[in-house]
């Protein structure tokens, strides 16, 4: 199983296991290919203790797994177009209700390791093992939602735009209420 821990190395072996290939893993490793906004392809070999693949890596990137015998380029110049059209992409395309259930997901998961007794620890500003630090991850991640909305609204300068804009993280604000992540709800419409 992939988790946010697992290194480049992990997902080589794993790989080879999943594709059924009769070679050792040191023949493969994980490489990174990106497009520029130019449209040039480049392309990296991940090092093998490199972790938490998914948030290191770029809209206009993939990951793929490469013979290291092999010379071939990983990505085709139409695959390289397809990739930098999929990272174009803008808040107005995507679906509230997607949205929202991200915001949610990724709040409760900070939420739910908040230990109790940071809510104490906090408020009368006392010392403790914990240090508060879950609580201050998830404060941190409602101050980045009230600025995301904001530079998103103000970013765009044609009004008709700003006005779907707005009305369209109405619609976020919504979903996060129907589902009770009122955090969100209330950082969006502030």
């Amino acid at each position: 199983m992939i988790s946010k821990d697992t290194t480049a190395k992990e997902v080589v072996v794993q790989a080879i296991r999943e594709f059924a290939l009769t070679t050792t893993p040191d023949a493969y490793s994980l490489c990174e290919v990106s497009v520029t906004p130019e449209g040039v392809i480049k392309q990296r070999r991940l090092p093998d203790q490199l972790s938490k693949l998914a948030d290191r890596i770029q809209l206009s990137g993939r990951y793929y797994l490469k013979n290291n015998m092999e010379t071939e380029t990983l990505c085709s110049d139409e695959d390289a177009q397809e990739l930098l059209r999929e990272s174009q992409i803008s808040l107005l395309q995507l679906s509230t209700i997607e949205v929202a259930t991200q915001l949610s997901m990724r709040n409760f998961e900070l939420f739910r390791n908040i230990e109790p007794t940071e809510y104490i620890d906090d408020l009368f500003k006392l010392k403790s093992k914990f240090n508060c630090a879950n609580l201050k991850k998830f404060e941190e991640v409602i101050n980045q939602e009230t600025f995301w909305v904001a530079s998103e609204i103000l970013r765009e300068t044609n009004q008709l735009k700003r006005m779907k804009i707005i009305k369209h993280f109405i619609k976020i604000a919504l979903h996060c209420r129907e589902c009770k992540n009122f955090n969100s709800m209330f950082a969006i419409i502030r």
